[in-house]
Order: structure tokens, then C-alpha cells, then sequence
């Protein structure tokens, strides 16, 4: 009986010692993306989230900003368009963990150049590699 135990005990170690499972993973990558976004831009700064952005990603800017773009281009597109924001509040209310594109949706409210707006934004993530990226980022 004993050693029936430690038999059961080896074969189901390796389940234990995995910790979460796959599904978590998965949840847990895109949601620090997402939590990354939402803290940039609550503070203006891309700084938050640029390590984030795909090599290539589509932009949908309120400032009439539209197309893909190289991450680079991407990213001084983005500072310049967040150094012009004031009193931003940002939240995502709609968060999505659908493979194979985990996506987010929220309400964003700031000043623009001393007026305020409202605008909706959206962000979808895709795989690159091993890796979760930000694909596409509207702001309208």
C-alpha cells in the first residue's frame, strides 16, 4: 500500500511542481499589457507600455493619425500625441482574453491642447513569437 502511494505521489509530481496552468499563462500575459496601457496613459507617457508595441501596429488617432506604422514611428507618434494631454483619466472597462487576439476596450477623458475630450479607445494584442504585443491602438 506504501509504495503504491509513493508510486502515485512520483507520477503526479510533475503536475503539482507546473504550478498554474496554461490558461492562466495565457490570462496573465496580455493582462500586464493591459495593465502596462492603462498606466501610460493615465500618465501620459508611452514610456508605460513602448516595450509592448509590435514591430508592426496599426494606429487610429483622434488627431487624424491613421495607418501602420514601425514600432518606432509608433512610439513618437504616440509621445506626441500624449505630450499635448492634460488630466488624463483612463480606464479599461471591457477586457477580452479571446485567443488568438486578446483585446480591451475603455474610456478615456483628458484635456487636448486646453479642451476637453472624451474618447473611446481600443487596444487588441496579438503573439509574436513567445511574446504578447500590442497590434493595433485606437484612440477616437
Amino acid at each position: 500500500m506504501f509504495v503504491r502511494m509513493i508510486i502515485i505521489a512520483i507520477i503526479c509530481c510533475p503536475f503539482f511542481i507546473q504550478g498554474s496552468p496554461a490558461g492562466a499563462d495565457f490570462i496573465q500575459g496580455p493582462g500586464k499589457i493591459f495593465s502596462r496601457f492603462e498606466a501610460g496613459l493615465n500618465s501620459c507617457s508611452i514610456d508605460k507600455f513602448d516595450d509592448d508595441i509590435a514591430g508592426n501596429i496599426y494606429l487610429s488617432i483622434k488627431n487624424g493619425t491613421s495607418g501602420y506604422f514601425s514600432r518606432n514611428q509608433a512610439y513618437h507618434i504616440l509621445k506626441d500625441f500624449l505630450k499635448k494631454i492634460e488630466g488624463a483619466n483612463f480606464r479599461l472597462n471591457n477586457i477580452k482574453f479571446d485567443k488568438p487576439y486578446p483585446f480591451a476596450s475603455g474610456r478615456f477623458s483628458y484635456r487636448y491642447k486646453g479642451v476637453r475630450k472624451i474618447s473611446k479607445v481600443y487596444i487588441s494584442l496579438k503573439l509574436a513569437g513567445e511574446n504578447w504585443k500590442i497590434s493595433q491602438i485606437t484612440i477616437n
